[in-house]
């Protein structure tokens, strides 16, 4: 496994460095393998061991794994979503991919809902395709590593078009690689975009500066990148510091263009014109536009999906996030000023996710704010660590600009807090291109920052650590270097100072809890129909989206993107305890019966009564059935044979009819789904306001269901289109002169 893995994780990368190489930016090769052994180093327990980085540990607490490993302190519980719904939609996603068909659909949660279109499975995202040789669960280790060495290397790459050395590069790479934004959210979807910030802001900028095809189709795979990797919310958050930073480097040209002539820099004489400066814009546009259009398949239907999603019917009544208090500022000096949720002592009104992720170490911290102090500081400077104050108000709420933006669509609709992720950027930036900032500059920055730690350090002894301290320690270290050994000592400073806060956040749990075996499963199997059914568990038994694992159906689900429609009819025989979590407290409701709800799993002590027969009861608890239990598709007037699935969401049945009659089903009816009677398209009719129901006329009638939506397929034909395009495309260059930022030698820009 852990060879499998290692390749899962060198290949890509190693592809993805020649890559950019040899069309892109001369990468030296010892840069890359640095930056790839910093990335082995910090995830080194998850890589080099059979243990795993997500909780598997908390789901082991509820029944039918409670039987086999009885009571399981979960080591961090506050990642569960990426054991709750990432691994099994992982597993459906490699299922279809390995039966040939496209991740459409997801059959085992909710009665059916779709997969690609719920926004956050990624199926198509170039990290998921790039591991698939690496087993589940170790896939997602896989990923996690991909997504730090490329916001490494784009970062380094970012760095070194501003004229940073190699270790000042490194640094400020450092700073985002391994911030808390991208600790904590390292195994979910989030990271897979936030990590590309620093490809979509170079890639955005190359083409600024090189307006030729290659630059354009880097752009566009880059875009692309993003709508395929699974977080809209930050996909909107990286165009805003993208324009936010192109915003910058207009204004500069802007600025440039007024004392053109006036020096002897190249660079300086690249905008001659503000109409050639706007020229300059034309190939990052056209980037962004064929990235649109390569990654339509990954969007358009989540766009489709999101209008009628539950998700969206709440955040039209909700605000996704309420405003943090003003205490909150407090993290970005020492988030475990509030307990850790590794250390079990979080103690605090907010979720640690929505507080901890403003740090990106104390060192990167003072440097920029060195920065601001400096007399010699670059305008620009001042502008991006400007910007980064703006988003910060705006991610927390505060301040009328922060409101006000807020109240905006598409923003009022999205939880803004991350957006955080674009300031630890543009501070790592900063911060990477002063690290020769003088001594009394640093000295002065420092001061206020090393207090306010000393003190929440003495304020909260009772959450805190020794080693929350090191960012302190790392300043301190760092004041009294020699100038010639800052470059280089302060990655090593900044890197122990990270990989010491946030290399265990992810804490690692034994493996044996991912996808036991179960007796209750087994025994489920042997006294499985042929024909389709579905399962539930009572209250906490089998949590919701787990049984994809095994390869059942379950009408329960967690997932706010599921139908509106469905999530309403759920709610007539659930509670939803927790968010977003249904659980069924009474079995003997007729909607389980119309849901075609054949096996109940419950506790071992449990007993629903009514139709429930049982099969089975061990210390993983009991299994009944209702073997009178409405089919999928029925009618009262008609009979429905030979009722077959293949592919998700299709099916295959005879229908006997002694007269016109309508057929009812528990299939949901989504955009996409059609029905053929006798080969001829029939119209659709909701029954229960979100199933299937359709006419068949008297006599046998063969009918196919069908999941065809065009917000797939017809996003594919563009995104051929694109490529076709692209590939046709004349090589020359697009609008106006390259930046002449390129010395006569193979290390240059291309």
């Amino acid at each position: 496994m852990i060879v499998l893995l290692l390749l899962g994780i060198l290949l890509p990368a190693v592809l993805l460095v020649a890559s950019v190489r040899r069309w892109i930016a001369p990468v030296p090769w010892t840069i890359a393998l640095r930056l790839m052994a910093l990335t082995l180093v910090f995830l080194h327990g998850a890589v080099f061991s059979s243990q795993l980085p997500v909780p598997v540990d908390e789901v082991a607490r509820g029944y039918p794994w409670r039987g086999l490993f009885g009571d399981v302190v979960a080591a961090n519980p506050l990642t569960n979503d990426t054991v709750k719904l990432f691994l099994p939609w992982m597993q459906v996603a490699r299922e279809e991919l390995a039966h040939g068909r496209a991740p459409l659909w997801n059959r085992y949660s909710f009665a059916g809902y779709p997969l690609l279109a719920n926004g956050e499975s990624a199926p198509f995202s170039p990290l998921f395709l790039a591991t698939l040789i690496v087993p589940l669960p170790k896939q997602i280790v896989a990923m996690a590593a991909l997504k730090i060495f490329a916001a490494l290397l784009f970062a380094y790459l970012f760095l070194k078009r501003e004229k940073a050395s190699d270790a000042a590069a490194v640094f400020g790479a450092a700073v985002f690689g391994f911030s808390t934004v991208m600790t904590v959210f390292l195994y979910y979807s989030t990271a897979s975009v936030v990590a590309f910030l620093p490809a979509a802001v170079f890639a955005l900028l190359h083409a600024i500066d090189r307006q030729t095809k290659a630059s354009i189709v880097f752009a566009a795979l880059v875009i692309a990148t993003l709508l395929a990797n699974g977080h809209p919310e930050s996909v909107l958050h990286i165009a805003v510091g993208c324009g936010g930073i192109l915003a910058i480097e207009l204004l500069r040209g802007v600025a440039r263009s007024r004392d053109a002539g006036k020096t002897d820099d190249p660079r300086d004489q690249t905008t001659a014109t503000p109409r050639d400066g706007i020229r300059r814009f034309v190939a990052p546009i056209l980037g962004v536009a064929a990235g649109l259009a390569l990654g339509a398949p990954a969007w358009v239907p989540v766009l489709e999906q999101v209008r009628i999603s539950e998700r969206f019917a709440t955040l039209r009544k909700v605000a996704p996030v309420p405003m943090q208090p003003f205490t909150a500022a407090w993290a970005i000096i020492s988030p475990n000023g509030f307990g850790n949720p590794v250390r079990h002592n979080w103690s605090w009104m907010q979720h640690y996710a929505g507080v901890a992720i403003s740090y990106a170490g104390l060192l990167p911290l003072a440097l920029a704010l060195a920065v601001m102090i400096a007399r010699r500081t670059e305008a620009r400077e001042r502008w991006r660590i400007a910007l980064a104050v703006v988003l910060f108000f705006v991610a927390m709420d505060w301040t009328i600009a922060g409101h006000a933006l807020n109240a905006i669509p598409p923003f009022n609709i999205v939880a803004n807090d991350k957006l955080r992720f674009v300031c630890i950027f543009l501070i790592a930036v900063v911060a990477a291109k002063a690290l020769d900032v003088s001594k009394i500059a640093m000295a002065i920055a420092s001061a206020p920052i090393v207090l306010l730690a000393i003190y929440v350090y003495a304020k909260r002894s009772d959450l805190m650590r020794p080693v929350d301290l090191i960012g302190v320690a790392a300043i301190l270290i760092f004041l009294f270097l020699p100038q010639r050994f800052r470059s280089w000592a302060a990655v090593a400073l900044v890197f122990t100072e990270l990989c010491a806060f946030n290399s265990g956040f992810n804490a690692l749990v034994d493996a044996k809890y991912f996808r036991p075996p179960l007796p209750i499963v087994d025994a489920l199997r042997a006294h499985a129909p042929r024909e389709p059914f579905r399962v539930a568990g009572l209250a906490w038994v089998l949590l919701p989206d787990s049984s994809a694992q095994y390869g059942l159906e379950d009408v329960r689900g967690s997932d706010p993107m599921a139908f509106a429609s469905y999530d309403s009819y759920l709610r007539r025989f659930t509670a939803p305890d927790l968010g977003w979590l249904p659980l069924i407290k009474d079995a003997n409701r007729p909607e389980l019966n119309f849901l075609n709800v054949r096996f109940l799993l419950a506790e071992p002590d449990s007993s629903p009564g009514g139709v429930w027969r049982r099969l089975y009861r061990g210390a993983d608890g009991t299994l009944w059935e209702n073997p009178a239990v409405l089919p999928r598709f029925f009618a009262p007037a008609a009979e429905v044979r030979d009722l077959r699935s293949g592919a998700p969401a299709e099916f295959a049945m005879t229908v006997v009819a002694p007269s016109p009659t309508l057929v009812e089903s528990s299939e949901v009816l989504a955009p996409g789904r059609r029905v053929y009677v006798g080969g001829r398209r029939v119209p659709l009719r909701h029954i229960e306001g979100t199933f299937i129901g359709f006419e068949v006329p008297a006599g046998t009638s063969d009918v196919r269901v069908v999941y065809r939506p065009m917000s797939f397929y017809g996003s594919c034909a563009v995104a051929l289109l694109t490529v076709l395009m692209l590939w046709l495309w004349p090589v020359r260059k697009v609008a106006a002169e390259p930046v002449p930022d390129q010395p006569s030698s193979r290390r240059r820009y291309v």
